[in-house]
């Protein structure tokens, strides 16, 4: 089976390459960005030739100031490379799609909690809007055109932690170089925006990969969208507190209510990924942040 990644070199797609590489049978091509211009047909049609699936994980994102300031670009460019591949891989005879959706999809005031007939309510959560939008346009777009015999998986993912994670583009990676940076200057205190009470559902980039291994391996009856979570919801403050503490950090944390906390936190049901991917991540979540602070202290020391 030969499997084409697009973004097989980030974060998520470093892992998800590496996992399918490893099953017998499965042939991986993970071509960069240079060498498959997503908005090239030509680029396309030849890494396109006898793919059976393509996991697309290439996506226009940062940090909230970069989504502040290029809506424009953010909705566009990630619409272009949607279509552009999946018309290409349609004409190519691909036989499934498995694409990485975004928490960010669902809207501020979805009901809880969130499941995936709520995808499509109201409008995507205001701090990424455009993103959110473009991803919602990417999902309606790949199930009509991978609709029968062709299959069509949206992977839904929450927030994603693990080692070599852009600092700037999450929390957890942040944190962990904040208070590594306050020890090496023997800092007392470190400043935290907002109250802390706002939950996020933090998912290990490896489980992330290994759900679409397992889209990837099952068969054409899980078309559709899974919403991709820990099952677990922590607020910030909890999360800093378990950074601090395994970093022994002996300064104290001061948190400023007058700074924004981004959205406050929704549950997350993961029960059909769990019942049509049987995908059960376990909460090892103190083990992940340490193979991240070693990650992370490593790299800047």
């Amino acid at each position: 089976m030969r499997v084409l990644v697009t973004g097989g070199g980030g974060f998520l797609g470093g892992w998800v390459t590496k996992s399918l590489a490893a099953i017998d049978g499965v042939e991986v091509i993970a071509p960069s960005s240079k060498e498959c211009n997503l908005l090239q047909n030509s680029d396309l049609d030849n890494f396109l030739k006898n793919i059976e699936i393509v996991v697309h994980l290439a996506a226009i994102t940062g940090a909230e100031n970069f989504h502040r300031e290029n809506p424009e670009r953010i909705y566009a460019k990630n619409i272009a490379m949607a279509r552009n591949l999946f018309n290409s891989a349609r004409s190519a005879g691909v036989k499934k799609v498995v694409a990485a959706g975004s928490i960010m999809e669902y809207a501020d005031n979805a009901p809880l909690p969130l499941r995936e007939e709520f995808l499509d309510f109201g409008t995507p959560t205001k701090s990424h809007l455009a993103y959110g939008k473009a991803k919602r346009e990417m999902r309606k777009m790949g199930q009509s055109i991978f609709s029968t015999p062709a299959t069509y998986v949206h992977l839904v993912f929450t927030n994603l932690f693990g080692p070599g994670q852009n600092p700037a583009a999450a929390f957890i990676p942040s944190a962990i170089l904040k208070v590594a940076n306050a020890i090496k200057n023997n800092d007392l205190k470190i400043e935290m925006w907002g109250s802390g009470s706002a939950s996020r559902d933090f998912l290990y980039v490896q489980d992330a990969a290994q759900a679409v291994v397992k889209a990837v391996q099952g068969g054409a009856m899980i078309s559709g969208p899974y919403n991709i979570c820990s099952g677990v919801n922590r607020t910030i403050k909890e999360s800093m507190l378990e950074i601090v503490n395994l970093m022994k950090y002996k300064g104290t944390i001061s948190w400023d209510i007058t700074k924004p906390e981004g959205s406050p936190g929704r549950t997350i049901d993961g029960t059909r990924a769990k019942k049509m991917l049987n995908f059960y991540p376990e909460d090892k979540f103190t083990e992940h942040l340490q193979a991240c602070i070693d990650w992370y202290t490593s790299q800047h020391d």
